[in-house]
């Protein structure tokens, strides 16, 4: 179990659902703002609200944590973002949730007060990278939903960190981070907030001469988590913090399902015989779900008992009503009223005292102030935080006190409670104090290279007759498995090893496997994806400086770019969502860009393969259609289960190279996924040799970008 203990997390999409999770019984509530966050179509909420929220929580002793979790534009590297953080911090936000590398260093320096959780969008799934994010300096790490019970248990134990899992609610049924369906088919990115969910339409495919149809026709489409059978096994594997989902549900849901947690988080540590009840999990079925609720992950990486093969909507009970008992805080009051001096009020709460003076007491001169009249204004608590418990008056005979007077002094006395409750919680005003880092000038490049990435090995026999010393050859972590000693006599460029692009307990037993700590001279460098690769690697001894950051490790802006260069790494890569304008003023003096291949829409643990037919261990190509008869590529990688469903056409930006050159790219680079030897052949004469490539291909984000 986590040295921390246990905390309910709950989501909140308006100041409203906020005192109902709260009041049901959350430790500590999420929501958005106005910027910044991955739910951008959700209600969120305004500074004065998320201020009165953040209060409620505190005069509770509960946590409000702040979702900063999208990508960031130089652009808002500016004035509005810091404004805004400053905002929320002077309001007493407990932490941010963060997912942009560039972000996480800003809060860390202008902002250390506050804690940074690593958020979901992170993809965090093994020790590696916990322990990477640890040492960079944040307080939690927002596990992967698709991490198991088995690499929980192995994270806490290797890094004794403040972990975060999901425990109930929506599946995004790619790693979260990993996703640019939305963005690269409606231009609508997952990573600004703005997800449209294509993954929950209905797609088709064909395995092994079985139809998908017998099993649904929404492929893509996960059913709900719910982990409450389960929470005594997370704890003792230490998660801490429990997350249920859904920022967008109504206040029903949010404090329904809230409520259900907390009755089993109070039985699980009151050391009784943990059980719950079917009429419970109906209540949660009632409140909504998608096609059922699944545990899969906890035991398995992948199956059939994930997905819902159902329609996405929210399947609900409209006549299902929660509303939590108000939570307001019990008060002794003791009222002092004597002739000629200052009425004295003193309140008291189960931890906290304080004393207000008010206006003098004066002698009567009609009807004097009776007792009654006393507890009827101070039983005035109206939407206040506090309610009157009990009261005792002393007072004289014969004065007089305005009720306005006494009005005053109630709310004097909740005013300085309150203050008194927020305690060290409490931020003065800071000055504004951050400047806007300087405009970067890129140089234009006069020489490039190519990187080629690989997948196979006929891949790589068509890429060794192009590429030279000034070249980078990467390849899949799967040529792990060959003997590529002579690669070198054979190859001019460099050779650098692609680790996978999420690094799980799998993965590193495959990395074992192959012999990889005695293989590491065997290359000149590595490309990692993740931050658990790049703990690996760490953990590894190697060098940063032979470390290749790719797109998946997003450098949106120059505050990115910087943070990884000043720690060394060899270059960067730049993200397939900026657009033209936008990468003219990032700093590309150490970066690579992508020109050429199908863009990864998604990484996933589901396996359609196995699900449709079966698995058989068999590394293969399927073809998912959607409804418009389109067919976007599906590679299963058997070495590490892993799935990556690719964009129905390849990226081509060769006409833009010499843009590229004029704002400091030097490398482009070369992806190649499902071609075969005549298809890659095309692309390096047209890279290689100006020969035009007759595909019908798309410029991806280049012109239009995402907002």
């Amino acid at each position: 179990m986590s040295e921390l203990g246990l905390e309910l997390l709950a989501p909140a999409g308006d100041l409203d659902t906020l005192k109902a999770v709260i009041d049901a019984g959350a430790d500590a509530v999420y929501f958005g703002g106005e910027m910044f966050g991955a739910r951008a179509y959700a209600k969120n909420f305004s500074f004065e609200d998320a201020k009165e929220g953040i209060k409620y929580a505190k005069l509770h002793n509960r946590k409000a944590y702040l979702t900063v979790n999208t990508l960031v534009k130089n652009k808002e590297f500016d004035y509005d973002l810091y404004a805004y953080l400053k905002y929320y911090y002077e309001a007493g936000i407990d932490a941010f949730l963060v997912q942009d590398f560039g972000l996480f260093k800003f809060i860390k320096e202008h902002f250390p007060q506050v804690e940074v959780h690593a958020s979901t969008q992170v993809s965090t799934s093994s020790s590696y990278g916990a322990n990477f994010l640890k040492e960079m300096g944040a307080d939690r790490v927002v596990l992967s939903r698709e991490t198991s019970l088995k690499e929980i248990k192995e994270i806490y134990d290797k890094t004794k960190m403040d972990i975060e899992v999901f425990v109930h609610g929506a599946i995004c049924v790619c790693y979260s981070g990993n996703c640019l369906m939305s963005s690269v088919l409606g231009g609508r990115s997952g990573n600004r907030g703005r997800c449209a969910q294509p993954c929950r339409l209905p797609y088709q495919t064909t395995v092994n001469g079985k139809n998908s149809k017998e099993i649904g026709d929404y492929l893509l489409s996960p059913s709900d988590m719910c982990l409450l059978e389960h929470l005594p096994e997370l704890s003792e594997a230490g998660a801490f913090s429990l997350k249920i989902e859904g920022r967008m549900k109504n206040p029903t849901y949010a404090a329904g399902v809230t409520s259900i947690y907390r009755k089993y988080i109070d039985l699980y540590l009151s050391g009784k015989e943990y059980k719950v009840s079917k009429k419970d999990i109906e209540f949660l079925k009632a409140l909504g779900q998608r096609g059922g609720f699944t545990d899969l992950y906890l035991k398995e990486q992948n199956g059939r008992k994930l997905m819902s093969f159902m329609d996405s909507s929210l399947h609900l009970d409209k006549d299902v009503l929660y509303t939590p008992p108000s939570k307001k805080i019990p008060l002794s009051f003791e009222v002092t009223l004597k002739k000629g001096k200052e009425a004295i009020l003193k309140l008291t709460s189960d931890k906290h005292s304080i004393t207000v003076l008010g206006d003098i007491v004066s002698e009567a001169n009609n009807r004097p102030l009776s007792e009654e009249d006393v507890i009827k204004q101070m039983k005035k608590t109206g939407d206040s935080a506090f309610f009157l418990k009990d009261i005792s008056v002393n007072m004289d005979d014969g004065i007089f006190m305005p009720v306005s007077k006494l009005n005053a002094l109630r709310r004097d006395g909740f005013s300085f409670l309150e203050d008194k409750m927020m305690g060290e919680d409490y931020r003065y005003s800071i000055d504004f104090s951050y400047k806007s880092s300087p405009s970067v000038k890129n140089e234009t490049v006069d020489k490039a290279g190519f990187s080629i990435f690989v997948k196979n090995t006929n891949q790589l026999n068509v890429a060794l007759s192009y590429v030279d010393e000034s070249d980078k050859l990467i390849l899949d972590h799967t040529f792990l498995e060959m003997d590529i000693d002579d690669l070198k006599d054979r190859c001019k460029a460099k050779i650098i090893l692609s680790m996978p692009a999420v690094f799980r307990l799998k993965a590193e037993r495959f990395f074992e496997r192959n012999n990889f700590k005695n293989r590491i001279d065997s290359f000149d460098g590595f490309l990692a994806a993740s931050y658990d690769s790049l703990g690996y690697l760490k953990e590894n001894k190697i060098p940063n400086s032979k470390i290749i950051i790719d797109h998946r490790l997003y450098t949106f802006n120059n505050e990115a770019v910087a943070s990884f260069l000043e720690e060394g790494y060899m270059e960067v890569t730049s993200p397939y969502e900026l657009n033209r304008k936008e990468l003219k003023h990032r700093d590309n003096s150490r970066s690579s860009v992508i020109t050429y291949g199908r863009i990864p829409l998604m990484i996933s643990a589901n396996c359609t393969r196995k699900n449709v037919s079966g698995c058989d261990k068999t590394p293969s190509v399927l073809y998912l259609k959607d409804r418009k008869n389109v067919s976007f590529p599906v590679r299963n990688d058997c070495s590490i289960c892993m799935n990556t469903i690719y964009n129905s056409l390849p990226l081509d930006l060769y006409k833009e190279i010499s843009y590229f050159m004029e704002i400091g790219f030097s490398d482009f680079r070369i992806d190649f996924s499902t071609e075969n030897e005549k298809e890659c052949k095309a692309v390096l004469e047209q890279y290689y040799n100006n020969i035009p490539l007759n595909v019908e291909a798309t410029k991806g984000h280049f012109n239009r970008g995402v907002e």
